[in-house]
């Protein structure tokens, strides 16, 4: 089971686990819809520079699934299975991101 998830994460690149692993800090540190904002310590990460980060990385996300899309048609048949896996994940992570921030985004319109 391990060797598998290990192999799964090789194939999908450093920088994609990596951008994995901050989007899921971001679902971690995602605000209630009803906080304020806070200017000074810890919760100025939480309420002003983590909203602002995570617009960026679901969009990195959305682009990385376009880009995979764009590179799975100059391929042969392994490198298309590769490229639609990677296509998946960047999609369920990007939809994780979105459905744990949807309530405080929804909140500051």
């Amino acid at each position: 089971m391990t060797g598998k998830i290990a192999d799964s994460l090789r194939q999908l690149g450093p920088l994609r686990v990596f951008m994995a692993l901050v989007a899921a800090l971001l679902v971690l540190f995602a605000p209630g819809s009803g906080d304020v904002e806070v200017y000074e310590g810890f919760g100025m990460v939480r309420t002003v520079l983590i909203p602002a980060l995570t617009p960026i990385v679901f969009m990195l996300l959305m682009l990385d699934a376009l880009m995979s899309r764009v590179m799975m048609g100059e391929r042969g048949e392994g490198d298309r299975r590769r490229y639609r896996n990677i296509i998946r994940f960047n999609l369920v992570v990007g939809m994780l991101l979105l459905v744990s921030w949807l309530p405080f985004f929804l909140a500051t319109t």
